[in-house]
């Protein structure tokens, strides 16, 4: 898997961004997904599993706020995990 620079989801186009550091007002994050600003950022201080498997999280949760799902964080961060193993213990599924 590759970090890509653009990611479409639905009619959407992420521009994937790589920032050195990134918070909230009380927290430090592996990323952040700008819904109205079609932007992806993933924090360059972790390592590259980590900002893979990050931007997954992240393209879990455009593809819920996409189709109006609902998921919750805790449903987001399990989806998303068991996905980003999926994609690395099979690299040639999606050649």
């Amino acid at each position: 898997m590759n970090i890509p620079d653009k990611v479409k989801v639905g009619y959407k186009e992420y521009e994937v961004q790589m920032e050195k550091h990134l918070d909230d007002e009380t927290n430090l994050l592996y990323g952040c997904c700008y819904y109205e600003e079609e932007t992806i950022k993933l924090c360059t201080k972790y390592t590259e599993n980590q900002q893979k498997c990050t931007l997954v999280h992240e393209l879990v949760h455009a593809i819920d706020n996409m189709n109006d799902i609902g998921l919750t964080e805790d449903q987001v961060v399990k989806l998303g995990k068991g996905l980003y193993q999926l994609i690395k213990d099979n690299p040639n599924m999606f050649d």
